[in-house]
């Protein structure tokens, strides 16, 4: 109740710019749903940008034009959600989406990103995804590398980003879902 009074209020103040954080969390599917429909049509009418904080990753296929990815307090790929999702090019993003459990794919193994995130306040200078990469090398160990554009509207902050083939199966399912 409180996070649809929220949400209610700060669309009364009808501003350019909505920042909503996790604002589905512990409501039920038919509530979710119902909400972030509403939010959409109000985007729609009023012309406003909305950010979209979840860990949700079926909710940003279906709500989102462009996605963000972070991992330790840093953006590590961004660009169109159809052109992360099919080809992610971080290792993390790979990772991150080989573990989001398919309902109608054929039966296949999670991913599993093996060891634990840093803790706050104890990074390394390198990449920080570098302890737990299947692609890492000494420079990643070394410098925190760059953010850099891989394809049009996409980015990368990777020394060794993934080739950019397209994933052998979809890595979340469409609206069928």
């Amino acid at each position: 109740m409180r996070q649809r009074v929220a949400i209610a209020m700060n669309l009364a103040c009808n501003p350019r710019l909505l920042i909503a954080d996790e604002p589905t969390t512990a409501l039920d599917i038919t509530v979710r749903l119902q909400i972030l429909d509403l939010l959409r049509e109000v985007q729609a009418e009023r012309g406003m940008a909305i950010v979209l904080v979840t860990h949700d990753l079926h909710l940003v296929r279906r709500y989102c034009d462009d996605v963000a990815v972070m991992y330790a307090g840093r953006i590590v790929e961004q660009g169109p959600v159809e052109q992360v999702f099919a080809r992610p090019r971080h290792p993390y993003t790979k990772g991150l989406l080989g573990a989001v459990p398919r309902l109608f794919s054929v039966q296949r193994r999670l991913t599993v990103i093996p060891g634990q995130p840093p803790l706050p306040g104890s990074m390394a200078d390198g990449c920080r995804f570098a302890p737990r990469c299947p692609r890492v090398q000494a420079d990643c160990l070394s410098t925190y590398p760059a953010t850099r554009d891989i394809d049009a509207n996409r980015t990368v902050a990777c020394w060794h980003p993934e080739p950019g083939e397209m994933a052998p199966e979809p890595l979340l399912e469409t609206e069928a879902s």
